[in-house]
């Protein structure tokens, strides 16, 4: 007869074993559909492309310590320690072989042979990288549960903006990159550098000697941010300043020109008051709870004074279009046809809704520099463990890249001169391959076009690159040629654009014959029907990108 006890060993062991292969393949997952990776796939003029476009730049790291990356157009990635595996699966150790190209124009998206649309829609672009891993074997995967975190400067600073990963012709929302589950603290004078002199005055103190306050339109003292008390909480967090600009948009759009007066004398406007006090009793409050308690406020709110909203809403619409002399009756500020009127109420704060949760995260550096370059051996020596040391690396790097436009902005502020250093945009990717930061063009502006090149001498040239660029909104759109050997935007039986007529656009063509190159361009306004012919002219390696460069310039 089998003793129980053994019985239960034997079950133990199992259970160890599982739980040990489990584990196993949480650190090492093996990934067939790594494969190796080409920045674009060849043409004819991929080559030519290559020699006058965006160079790809190298970087040899050694897997055993974390690594910080720089691009010299502003990139930088911040690479774990021991993150990469094979195709097997087995963790990459030595020196691995980082590569890395950065797309931030017009120019360089032509010559890299990109395109902003996703599946058809028409994308307005924020800068694209690609980044690949290499050793002996080829290219390598990221471990699971490991991510590079990549600082990228950008053209704008747009919330709307988010991140794609894709083969550069087409795009695929990959919201993972921005997700995190933990909030970052920043300085209160840093991430609320106009102190008193906020731009917008409804609602905020502006008097001498007094922080900059959150007051309900009876001067009552609800929330003063800067105060010192409020440093490492939510209030000191980017997400938190974010939601504060929507309420304030809210109020700045409820008090609009000569209304101001009439509002505050006939509507109490205690929503200011419960939007300071929810956040300031909630500091340690993951984010989204905030949202969830903000939100059922407003929802009372509404529904208690909806009789008192309604009329002044409508006041504000009647208003604007006496204001602007091109409204009719058919504009609407607040428009209640398809929404409510708390949707209405709470779009600005919507807007500003981002995909971060989780409470504020604080870091012990014990006592180690993490900006110096041996921040992790010094980490390991201190004897934190190697999960915990590129934790903490990683944490580090995406706050100081975000201390860095802090500061820059404060120092523009005190200096009373316009902001003009590009922006970043911070985020984590399990990704290898091409990256994009974008934002989807509003397609209530766009329309179907049927814009149609046809390109004189067409069956002379061995291959044809056309695309379309609108500078105005960074955005460049690959051609199609039709059945007729005409080149169109909106190709119905495959991707199909929309395009925002009354832009000005720029037609790029550049076309190889026997190694010859050949260019043509023109500029023109996106309407719904548009022909075009074009003769291609013969031009050199070293004037093709300059002629590019000039005849985007609108």
């Amino acid at each position: 007869m089998k003793s129980p006890y053994l019985s239960y060993f034997l079950f133990s062991l199992c259970l160890i074993f599982l739980s040990s292969c489990e584990k196993d393949k949480e650190q090492f997952t093996s990934d067939e559909n790594i494969t190796d990776r080409q920045v674009t796939v060849e043409t004819p003029l991929t080559s030519t492309y290559q020699e006058i476009g965006q160079q790809k730049q190298y970087f040899q790291i050694d897997t055993k310590t974390s690594n910080v990356i720089a691009g010299t157009n502003g990139t930088e990635i911040f690479i774990p320690a021991n993150c990469f595996i094979d195709r097997n699966g087995q963790e990459v150790q030595g020196t691995v072989e980082i590569e890395l190209v950065e797309v931030f124009t017009l120019t360089d998206m032509i010559t890299s042979e990109l395109s902003t649309t996703s599946n058809g829609d028409l994308l307005k672009s924020n800068g694209m990288i690609y980044i690949d891993a290499i050793n002996e074997t080829g290219s390598l995967g990221i471990k699971y549960n490991e991510k590079l975190n990549v600082i990228m400067p950008t053209i704008t600073n747009n919330e709307k903006f988010q991140m794609f990963t894709g083969d550069g012709k087409d795009w695929q929302i990959d919201s993972s990159m921005l997700l995190k589950d933990y909030l970052i603290p920043y300085p209160l004078d840093l991430l609320y550098p106009e102190g008193n002199d906020w731009k917008y005055a409804a609602g905020w103190t502006s008097k001498p000697g007094v922080d900059k306050t959150i007051i309900n339109y009876f001067d009552t003292l609800v929330l003063s941010l800067t105060n010192s008390k409020f440093e490492n909480t939510v209030v000191a967090t980017q997400e938190f300043s974010r939601r504060m600009s929507g309420m304030r948009g809210f109020v700045q759009s409820m008090s609009y020109f000569e209304l101001e007066d009439y509002y505050r004398s006939t509507i109490e406007f205690e929503e200011r008051k419960f939007n300071s006090e929810i956040c300031a009793n909630n500091l340690q409050q993951p984010i989204e709870e905030l949202d969830v308690k903000l939100k059922k406020a407003y929802h009372d709110y509404d529904y208690n004074n909806e009789a008192k909203l309604l009329p002044y809403f409508e006041e504000i619409n009647e208003f604007k279009r006496g204001y602007y002399g091109n409204w009719t009756d058919t504009n609407y500020f607040f428009d209640f046809r398809e929404t409510t009127a708390e949707e209405q109420h709470l779009r600005t704060l919507d807007y500003y809704k981002h995909p971060e949760t989780g409470k504020v995260k604080l870091i012990n550096d014990r006592g180690v520099d993490l900006n110096s370059n041996d921040a992790y051996s010094q980490l390991m020596n201190k004897g934190v463990s190697q999960k915990e040391a590129n934790e903490i690396l990683a944490y580090n790097f995406e706050r100081e890249g975000v201390l860095e436009m802090f500061r820059k902005k404060k120092k523009a502020i005190e200096a009373q001169v316009e902001l003009y250093q590009t922006l970043k945009k911070v985020f984590s990717t399990s990704s290898l391959g091409w990256i994009n930061c974008d934002q989807f063009y509003d397609k209530n502006y766009a329309k179907e076009c049927e814009i149609l090149v046809a390109i004189a001498n067409r069956d002379k040239y061995d291959y044809i690159d056309c695309s379309m660029v609108l500078p105005s909104i960074n955005s460049k759109i690959s051609a199609h040629e039709n059945e007729n050997g005409l080149y169109t935007f909106t190709n119905k039986e495959g991707v199909y654009s929309k395009l925002p007529v009354g832009y000005n656009g720029v037609l790029i063509v550049v076309s190889v014959k026997d190694d010859k190159l050949y260019y043509g361009s023109e500029k023109l306004i996106i309407k719904e029907k548009v022909p075009v012919s074009l003769s291609l002219k013969m031009v050199s390696k070293k004037d093709l990108i300059k002629r590019i460069t000039k005849d985007m310039s609108i």
